[in-house]
């Protein structure tokens, strides 16, 4: 869980912040709070949670895809990610 903790989660609570993105769009915006993340780590851990079910990509207007939270990555979000 410290790979998850430490990468996943703040890309999960930057999607549900902001929502979807391409793939750069979200590593920039993780990268404002998390300045040392590496483009490598943070393909892997998309990967992960493609893998598992928490985010899922979907073609936009223009052929782009762009990766948006599923159910569970929303449940995810709402259960480790919120401040109340």
């Amino acid at each position: 869980m410290g790979m998850m903790k430490r990468l996943g989660l703040p890309i999960l609570e930057e999607m549900g912040d902001r929502g979807a993105g391409t793939r750069m769009e979200l590593f920039d915006r993780v990268r404002e709070s998390h300045p040392d993340l590496m483009w490598e780590h943070f393909k892997r851990m998309l990967g992960w949670l493609q893998a598992d079910g928490m985010v899922e990509r979907v073609l936009s207007s223009n052929p782009i895809e762009k990766l948006v939270l599923t159910a569970a990555g929303e449940e995810v979000v709402k259960e480790f990610c919120s401040d109340d």
